[in-house]
């Protein structure tokens, strides 16, 4: 969106789109399929295809030349998602048409217009494949569901093939999860053919018009990754990206609609045949070693199998989470959803009890039937697919309406059956109208991330002190920002576990580290140069997950229907470093205890937050270096303590301290990562060293602390 500090993006995911549009123009036109600043230092492949970022690449490419690519994209970019949108409604109400009437298609469409889980992926701003992905699956039906109406061989059959095929093979080089749209296709598919068993030459050109369609999908899909990506990812089988599993999808889906091609006499046991035929392709696919690798990524991914999933609130579900009372997750549902979701049930009876004798329009009833069956429950077990529901839902909203309203312009007239069409949808819509207010009411972006923005951008032109660790340690929702704002390598990112268990394994052993020396050891190992935190306390649950079961547990936290999310620090919360850090800014805490060594303070936030009595900056950037080592001589034993003033941006004065035993030779060592004076936007006063009764002054320059250089100080004898 547009705001005085410039475009804005919904969303962290936006941010990574756009990232990959601006390196697709720096070397246009190939699209990043790998990135070397995600897990750093390893790098990791892409989750996404590439098409999306590709298309949008050579909008901003045509419209704004080699120079002024990268400006030209990022505004095609906010209203891309308006553009996607609104041509999803349109195919909706062509679906409508064709599965069930012209009036069902125009209500859906307007009621798909106006529903939040639409609305959500289809604002200004919204830069995100998620709308996409529904436009494609939604197109693939619509080619679909226009099979049933054409003559054999006809013109407009040959085109519905193609656009089905394109739809399909386009929607896997945009999201790598699409095998959902083969399921959703062949299930839309196979309710159709068991209910034309009245016209068995329809119901076999049907589905030799689907083996058409898939094979020449495949063929696509094929070369699409063959030139977009590499032909040697044809070769491999992951469900990440775009390879030769999705086109061996593909191909199965044509194996299915052929089997079911094949004509038989009578159609006794004919129901029956989806079911074989769907059983024999996916036992014939699992049969290739490669194959079961992928399947197993995506059945982990929907049934929230592993920490990733059961942490990320999309893969929650639409109610019965636990983050939030009941109530507030039926206000939310009824929000995105308007009655569509509680009327559901009454519009599948009405569809059953208004069942069509003809086998084509039973065919189209069918199609709908299925795709809310599917979809509908899909959505309310995980939130990602609530932007698939919403069409469903708004067919089924439809559907209802339209009954409704002949029923009364039968009775009363077409003028009053119109009026009572405007007011059913508009009662379907009304739950909706509080969230538009709000929207309406909202600004470009929430405080708390241009907080964060600001703390990125900053970030952006400090090189790091510490040659070759450039990496950004943080929170895994900051990852996309991170790569934005801030143009630094990061270790985790919102992609997860999609590039690899091992990243999310090194953040929760150094997040939720009690020993400094843990916490240091993966930072060396992943050359990061700059902490980044803001309060830690739900990575701290989050980043439980990824350690071994005997892991001390330092926040307890229970989800509850009833309540909703509890929270209870446990007293090893305060121990781990970055709670250290984030609330104490890693000062030593007396009993000779040391500071966090070699992170100091650069930066925090103006803006502040207060948790459990304790007021902090909302996010906090801390700068690895080396640090001056000071070699202090005292009695054995003996207290020897570093200390100093320092003063933030904010107007914030702390008291950073260190601490030091002196061994039995009377010698204490302590690690100063402050600069006298300027150390990024906060300052520091002269170190106040003491031994007992004994103090001096220490200036420490910026040289000595970045280049580890050995100092000392003569302390004056005791008194």
């Amino acid at each position: 969106m547009f705001t005085e500090q410039g475009i804005r993006l919904s969303g962290n995911d936006a941010y990574y789109h756009a990232l990959r549009v601006e390196r697709t123009l720096e070397g246009y036109p190939t699209v990043p399929k790998r990135d070397a600043w995600l897990s750093y230092p390893d790098g990791a492949d892409i989750p996404w295809p590439p098409l999306f970022d590709g298309v949008v690449a050579a909008i901003g490419r045509a419209r704004g030349g080699p120079e002024g690519g990268s400006a030209a994209a990022l505004r095609a970019a906010t209203w891309i998602p308006v553009f996607v949108g609104v041509s999803t409604v349109l195919m909706v109400a062509v679906l409508g048409k064709l599965l069930a009437a012209p009036a069902v298609g125009a209500v859906a469409a307007v009621m798909l217009a106006l529903l939040p889980a639409h609305v959500t992926f289809s604002g200004v701003g919204d830069f995100d494949h998620h709308g996409a992905e529904v436009l494609l699956l939604v197109a693939a039906l619509t080619g679909l569901a226009a099979l049933p109406g054409a003559g054999p061989a006809s013109r407009r059959a040959r085109a519905s093939e193609v656009m089905m095929a394109a739809a399909l093979a386009a929607s896997f080089l945009v999201w790598h999860g699409s095998v959902l749209h083969v399921a959703i296709v062949a299930g839309g598919f196979a309710a159709s053919w068991m209910t034309m068993s009245g016209d068995p030459e329809g119901r076999t050109r049907l589905a030799a018009s689907l083996a058409r369609a898939s094979l020449l999908a495949a063929g696509l899909l094929a070369l699409g990754v063959g030139l977009l990506v590499s032909p040697l990812a044809l070769t491999r089988f992951s469900l990440v990206g775009a390879t030769g599993f999705h086109v061996v999808g593909l191909l199965l889906l044509g194996g299915f609609a052929a089997a079911l091609a094949v004509p038989i006499r009578g159609d006794s046991g004919a129901w029956a045949r989806p079911l074989w035929a769907a059983a024999a392709c996916l036992a014939l696919g699992l049969m290739v070693p490669a194959f079961r690798d992928p399947v197993a990524h995506g059945l982990t991914a929907l049934t929230a199998g592993s920490p990733w999933h059961r942490n990320i609130q999309e893969f929650d579900p639409l109610l019965f989470a636990g983050y939030s009372p009941l109530r507030r997750e039926l206000r939310t549902a009824l929000d995105l959803t308007g009655l569509g979701l509680p009327l559901a049930p009454l519009s599948m009876w009405w569809m059953i009890r208004c069942w069509p004798d003809d086998p084509r329009q039973r065919a189209g009833a069918a199609g709908i039937l299925w795709l809310g069956l599917a979809l509908i429950p899909l959505a309310v077990a995980r939130k990602r697919f609530l932007v698939y529901a919403a069409v469903p839902l708004s067919l089924w909203a439809a559907a209802l309406v339209v009954g409704a309203a002949r029923r009364v312009a039968r009775r009363h007239g077409s003028i009053l059956g119109g009026a009572s069409a405007l007011v059913l949808t508009l009662v379907v819509l009304s739950p909706t109208l509080g969230w538009h207010r709000r929207e309406r009411g909202a600004s470009g972006g929430s405080a708390e991330r241009e907080a964060l923005i600001e703390a990125l951008e900053w970030l952006r032109a400090r090189a790091p002190s510490r040659p070759g660790s450039p990496a950004v340690f943080a929170e895994w929702d900051f990852g996309h920002l991170i790569q934005y704002f801030a143009r630094k390598p990061v270790l985790v990112s919102p992609f997860g576990t999609d590039v690899g268990d091992g990243p999310m394994a090194d953040f929760a052993r150094a997040f939720l580290a009690t020993h400094a020396d843990t916490f240091d050891a993966v930072l060396e190992r992943r050359r990061v140069g700059f902490v980044v935190l803001s309060n830690p306390v739900t990575e701290a649950h989050f980043a439980r997950g990824y350690l071994p079961p005997e892991a001390p547990e330092v926040v307890t936290a229970t989800r509850d229907w009833r309540t909703g999310l509890r929270v209870r620090v446990n007293p090893p919360f305060w121990e781990i470093a970055s709670s250290r850090l984030y609330f104490d800014d890693g000062t030593g805490r007396g009993g000779g205890e040391a500071a966090i060594p070699g992170l100091r303070l650069v930066f925090e936030s103006r803006r502040t937050t207060t948790w459990q009595g304790r007021l902090a900056s909302a996010f906090k950037v801390f700068e690895r270096v080396a640090g001056a080592r000071l070699e202090v001589r005292s009695a054995p034993g003996e207290l020897v303590r570093a200390e100093t003033l320092l003063l933030t941006d904010s107007g914030r004065r702390v008291r950073w301290a260190t601490e030091s035993l002196a061994d039995p030779e009377g010698r204490a060592e302590l690690s100063l990562p402050y600069a006298t004076g300027v150390n990024g936007t906060v300052w520091s006063v002269p170190y106040r060293v003491t031994a007992g009764s004994r103090a001096a002054e220490l200036r420490v320059t910026e040289a000595e602390v970045t280049a580890s250089r050995a100092l000392r100080v003569m302390l004056p004898p005791g008194g």
